[in-house]
Parts: C-alpha cells; sequence; structure tokens
C-alpha cells in the first residue's frame, strides 16, 4: 500500500497492491465458480492507519487507475479521495458529521487586522514595554442554528526566540452535528465576504474540525479535534501582498453590526444568488479570457435584475436592466458616460454571445474593442461589488466614498486614448 503525492494533479492518493473485491462477488449458491473477481467502483470512504499511527478517514475515494486481472495476474489499484479526516475514523460517509468547522485563509490576517499587541515608551523613550493580550474571539450567532467566529491562534515565544506568532481562523460552529459540506458551504461564504474586502479571492491554507466523541456519554460527550485535507487544486490563487489602502472594507467596518452582516450575507435573498455565483466564480478565475470575465458579470448584473423584478412581465433590454441596478446604487459615477458605456455594453454582450456581423458596424476598432471590454467589466465588477454590500447594509454614499478614496478603479482601468473619441 502507498499513500503518496499524486503527480496529475497535486493531491494525495492511496496505491493498494490487490484489490477490493465488491460485496456482492462472492458466488451465489449453485452459481458457477469463478477465481475472477472484478474491481469496485469508487469506494465512498477507506480507513485506515498512517505511518505513524494515527487514524485516518478517506471520503469520497475514486477509482483512478486500475492494473491486472484480479484473480489471473497481480493487480493493483489506485484511489484519490476528495477529503482526507486525519485523527479520526468516521464508519460512514453519512458519519462524517462535525461540530465546528475552521479553516485559515490567505490575507484574512490583513483584512481581519485586530493585533494583541501594545506598545509603551511614554516613560522612557529608550525603555520600550511591549504587552500582547490574545484579542477576543468575534461572534455572530444565526437564525439557521449555527455561529460564526472569529478566533486567534497564538504561538508563543520560546526562551531563545523573542517572537509572537497570531493567526486569525473562521470556524463554523454547530449545537449539534451536522453534516461536513453543510458547514463547509457557510464557512467558504464567510470567506468569500473577506475576498469582497480584500478585492481578491482568498485561499483556503488550513482546515480543522472537531467531532464528537460516540463512545462518549450523551450528558457529556467528548470532542475529537481533527485535521482535514482537501484533497484537490486550489480554487484560488496565493497571492499577497495587497495594498492595505486598496481594500475595500475591513472587520473593523462591520464589528458592530457583525452578526447582523454575516445573517444577511449567509441566509440571502433568492434575487442575490445568481450575481453572488457569477461574481465569485470571476473573481476565482483571474486567468478567464477577457470576454468571458465581461460576460459574466454583465450576466450576474442582468440576472440580479431579473431577480429583483419578476412581477415585471414586459421584456426589457438587457441594457435597461443593468441601467435599473446603476439607479438602484446611484452608481452612475461609476462611469465616464452610464447610458453611452451601458449601450455599447449591450452590444458588445450580443457581439460576443453572437457574433453577429450586423452589430460588428457598431463597435469601435479592433485597437479600442479590448480597452473597452476590459475596461467595462472593471466597472461592472465595481457595480456588482455595490449590490453585494447594500444587500448586508453599506449605503451607496459610503461605498461611493470609499472606492473614490482608495482610487480602486483608477488602479484597474486601462487608458482610453482616442478609444472614446470613436464611439
Amino acid at each position: 500500500m502507498l499513500y503518496s503525492e499524486d503527480d496529475s494533479g497535486g493531491g494525495l492518493r492511496l496505491q493498494i497492491d490487490g484489490n477490493f473485491s465488491p460485496e456482492d462477488s462472492q458466488p451465489r449458491t449453485g452459481a458457477l465458480i469463478s477465481s475472477r473477481s472484478s474491481f469496485p467502483d469508487d469506494i465512498a470512504i477507506l480507513v485506515g492507519t498512517t505511518a505513524e499511527g494515527k487514524f485516518v478517514s478517506l471520503i469520497d475515494c475514486r477509482a483512478t487507475k486500475i492494473r491486472g486481472f484480479p484473480g489471473f495476474t497481480r493487480s493493483s489499484q489506485v484511489f484519490r479521495p476528495r477529503i482526507i479526516a486525519y485523527d479520526v475514523h468516521f464508519t460512514s460517509v453519512d458519519d462524517f458529521r462535525l461540530a465546528s468547522l475552521s479553516g485559515r485563509y490567505s490575507n484574512l490576517d490583513l483584512w481581519v487586522n485586530t493585533p494583541g499587541v501594545s506598545i509603551d515608551h511614554s516613560i522612557d523613550p529608550y525603555r520600550i514595554t511591549i504587552t500582547y493580550a490574545v484579542p477576543e474571539t468575534v461572534k455572530a450567532a444565526l437564525s439557521n442554528g449555527m455561529s460564526v467566529e472569529l478566533e486567534f491562534h497564538v504561538q508563543p515565544p520560546t526562551r531563545d526566540d523573542v517572537k509572537i506568532v497570531q493567526r486569525s481562523w473562521i470556524s463554523i460552529c454547530s449545537s449539534e452535528q451536522l453534516p461536513h459540506d453543510e458547514l463547509h458551504r457557510v464557512l467558504a461564504m464567510v470567506a468569500d465576504l473577506v475576498s469582497l474586502g480584500v478585492g481578491q479571492a482568498v485561499r483556503l491554507t488550513d482546515v480543522r474540525g472537531t467531532a464528537i466523541d460516540s463512545e462518549s456519554a450523551a450528558a457529556s460527550p467528548n470532542l475529537i479535534e481533527l485535521y482535514l485535507r482537501y484533497n484537490s487544486a486550489p480554487v484560488a490563487p496565493l497571492r499577497d501582498g495587497i495594498d492595505p489602502s486598496q481594500i475595500l472594507f475591513t472587520l473593523s467596518d462591520i464589528r458592530e453590526n457583525f452578526t447582523s452582516v454575516l445573517e444577511k450575507w449567509i441566509v440571502q435573498s433568492p434575487a442575490i444568488k445568481p450575481l453572488y455565483n457569477l461574481y465569485f466564480s470571476t473573481l476565482r478565475s483571474p486567468e478567464m479570457y477577457l470576454e468571458h470575465r465581461f460576460l459574466s458579470l454583465f450576466q450576474a448584473l442582468e440576472s440580479f435584475d431579473r431577480r429583483s423584478h419578476q412581477e415585471d412581465r414586459r421584456r426589457p433590454k438587457a441594457t435597461d436592466r443593468i441601467r435599473r441596478v446603476v439607479e438602484k446604487c446611484n452608481a452612475a459615477w461609476i462611469f465616464i458616460d452610464a447610458n453611452k458605456d451601458i449601450e455599447l455594453a449591450g452590444d458588445l454582450r450580443n457581439y460576443y454571445t453572437h457574433y453577429d456581423v450586423r452589430i460588428e458596424g457598431r463597435l469601435p476598432s479592433p485597437e479600442a474593442i479590448l480597452i473597452k471590454t476590459h475596461n467595462l467589466a472593471v466597472r461592472f465588477q465595481a457595480l456588482c461589488q455595490l449590490v453585494l454590500l447594500m444587500e448586508v447594509g453599506f449605503s451607496p454614499e459610503q461605498l461611493r466614498k470609499r472606492i473614490q478614496e482608495s482610487r480602486l478603479l483608477e488602479q484597474k482601468l486601462a487608458v482610453e486614448t482616442n478609444a472614446r473619441a470613436e464611439n
């Protein structure tokens, strides 16, 4: 048995000498006896121990390679688990339930921005007093029975190394054990809120959980701490070095309304979900082709208006829907000329969707069209940010002031030289 890195995908794989026989591989009474047994398909869960003697559970194991013919030649199988849970054995996939799930994310510490260090040199400029206290956990109790916590874990200094390492974690807790995927969905949504604040997708770097020990007494259950590994390629690039002045909002901006913001963010209205999904799938795909990025953001805004005005039985043009979103957010300031820009966006949307030659004559020159498409995508991304943040309580005035002060648009827009004159 070999437990190693998978060269094809950067994850872990389990190679087994021999094969797992299906439960029904034994011949029925009276049936012809054959020494050959078939390979099973994917396996829901495998449990075992590591070389160090620790428990391990492999969840959703996909059979990726089969060699040999069982019963005739030497055979082997390779499985790639979706999730690896260390320090615990789960008896089944249905048993993969947790009391809490915690994750660390790239740039989370920057967004949280809650240091526990205070420095005092008021008495003597040559004598500095440094004190540290772990910041208090920030909590939000949600109406769905879960709670969201921002916790601070600390690595204290040693005698030889005077350094304090503080790390922020997002924890999703429940009074009763819930399926892992349900907790993970909420954890990912809170991470998306952080992504919206820092302006780029954050990546999960560590994940832990707790589960109730089934052998402990029901009256006073013991919690088992476990470490998880998601055995797949990261969904977002790892990017550091974000300029703090360009962060749209931080924890301090929502700390007083933390519960209210998280409640609205996680228990979303149906109107916001398509925009949410399209916006964050685009944010997590920085290598997406420009045309696809533009279309995805246009569709996000169009779908939001459609969901928000289901009583409108007319069939307004897509550009009318974008104008209505701009009006709702008081966001004409995002554009140079809102009416002309949105009309051009409608032509680009139809052209990139159908490549209709009748539309081609209304478009800018080939040299200008890429710049205009890029800039419209940047403006539509800012408009999506406004819609999402207004849903959780920010005012249009707050957001306009923040975006203009930080020059977030100017940092991303390409210079349109003579492109404007051509339109």
